[in-house]
């Protein structure tokens, strides 16, 4: 069986840019600054206090709007 995957765009912002997506997620409470750079994200894939990134960071929304991590060299 050949299974084709299709290219789908998602949306994504770096963190530390002003970006409306990135602040509909800080008024949820699904992105918080902190200092010296770093920022928790809550994902699918994290519980609790979320995952740590860096000011550089990328967040990208799969098809159903949950947030993933890359970092800064995706």
């Amino acid at each position: 069986m050949i299974v084709i995957k299709k290219v789908v765009p998602m949306p994504a912002f770096q963190l530390g840019t002003h970006s409306p997506l990135a602040q509909q997620l800080a008024d949820k409470g699904l992105l918080l600054s902190l200092p010296d750079g770093f920022w928790r994200v809550k994902t699918r894939e994290t519980e609790g206090e979320g995952e740590l990134a860096q000011t550089g960071d990328y967040i990208k929304l799969d098809s159903t709007g949950m947030k993933k991590k890359k970092k800064k060299d995706w």
